[in-house]
C-alpha cells in the first residue's frame, strides 16, 4: 500500500505567525497614514453641501425682496418657509435680515453638525449681504475669523 508523501519544506507550511503580524502592523501603519488625509478630503467634499444650501437661501431671501420692502427675518414659515438643515443634513441652516423698514442687509449661516462638525477649519460657513455687497468668511467659531486662504477654501475658492 502507498502511502501519501507529505512535503513538510517551508514554502508547504504556508504563512507564519510573524508574516501575518508583520503584514498587520504595514496595513496598520499605512491605514494610520492614510485615513485621516481620506476624512479630510470627505470633509471638503460635504463643504459644498453649505454653498449649495446657502445659495438657496440667497435666492429665496431675493426672491422674498424682490416682492416684499424688506428681507426675511428667518427660515421658518413666518419667513422664507425653508428647511433648517442643509440638503444632505451636514449643515444647520439659519437666516436673519437686518432691522429696519427698508433693510438692505442680511447674513446666511450654516453651522457643521454630525461628523462634518470635525471639520475645525470650516464648521461656520457666513454670507453677509449687505447693500448688494457680499461678504464671505468661516471659521472654526461662530465670529468666522477665518482670513485669506483659509477662507477662500472653505468656499472651495482659489
Amino acid at each position: 500500500m502507498c502511502r501519501p508523501v507529505r512535503d513538510t519544506s517551508a514554502a508547504a507550511a504556508g504563512f507564519g505567525l510573524i508574516e501575518v503580524v508583520v503584514t498587520l502592523a504595514i496595513v496598520g501603519v499605512l491605514a494610520s497614514i492614510a485615513l485621516p488625509s481620506l476624512m479630510q478630503q470627505i470633509r471638503k467634499t460635504r463643504r459644498a453641501d453649505a454653498v449649495a444650501a446657502v445659495l438657496r437661501v440667497q435666492q429665496a431671501q431675493e426672491r422674498h425682496r424682490a416682492t416684499q420692502p424688506t428681507y426675511a427675518a428667518s427660515l421658518d414659515a413666518d419667513g422664507l418657509n425653508m428647511p433648517t438643515a442643509s440638503p444632505s443634513g451636514h449643515y444647520l441652516m439659519s437666516s436673519a435680515a437686518a432691522s429696519g423698514a427698508e433693510s438692505s442687509a442680511y447674513v446666511v449661516r450654516a453651522q457643521a453638525q454630525g461628523p462634518q462638525a470635525q471639520d475645525l477649519t470650516c464648521r461656520h460657513m457666513v454670507v453677509n449681504v449687505t447693500g448688494g455687497q457680499l461678504t464671505y468668511s468661516s471659521g472654526a467659531e461662530a465670529d468666522a475669523g477665518n482670513t485669506g486662504a483659509a477662507n477662500r477654501a472653505c468656499w472651495g475658492q482659489p
